[in-house]
């Protein structure tokens, strides 16, 4: 047995005596999960650190004190190593694809453009809002948690996002 995988059936021990008395984690399914599928692709004879212990995490006791357990630790790991719930990745992005053509709709309006031409694009940010609205509530369902850290994105409606975009340009 490999010793990530000796650490993850510790940890694993660890979570289920606290889980019949705080509930089960969805986090720590998810950091389950990713450790097995990284195995699969992965071998750990390469690693730096390879059978040292993990440093201390001195942020675990603040966690507990906020009710917060175990799962800081596996968000922690999960980040730590570019793994992010998939509302993280599509908000991300969807952020990422906005700015972008708030500053074409900005350049078409200075050079006295249509702004016709960026409905279809406006609409399917609108479906990416949607979908990432309910990768938010999957995420918050899937870590049994009360609230997502993930804002929720508004509608993308043609006028009012291409009105946003040029006010942008000029406040």
């Amino acid at each position: 047995m490999t010793p990530l995988r000796r650490a993850a059936l510790d940890a694993q021990e660890s979570h289920a005596k606290h889980a019949s008395k705080f509930g089960s984690s969805g986090i720590h399914r998810v950091a389950e999960d990713k450790i097995v599928h990284w195995e699969k692709e992965n071998s750990l004879s390469d690693l730096a650190n390879n059978g040292k212990p993990l440093p201390r995490d001195f942020h675990q006791d603040a966690a507990r004190a906020l009710h917060l357990g175990d799962d800081h630790l596996h968000a922690k790991l999960l980040a730590d190593n570019g793994l992010l719930p998939e509302s993280v990745l599509q908000r991300q992005e969807l952020d990422a694809r906005w700015a972008a053509l708030a500053k074409e709709i900005q350049r078409a309006n200075e050079d006295g453009s249509p702004m016709e031409a960026f409905r279809e694009r406006i609409e399917e940010l609108d479906g990416r809002a949607t979908a990432l609205n309910e990768a938010i509530l999957s995420d918050t369902l899937r870590f049994k948690a009360k609230t997502s850290p993930v804002r929720h994105s508004r509608r993308f409606l043609f006028e009012e996002r291409v009105k946003e975009a040029i006010d942008e340009r000029f406040s």
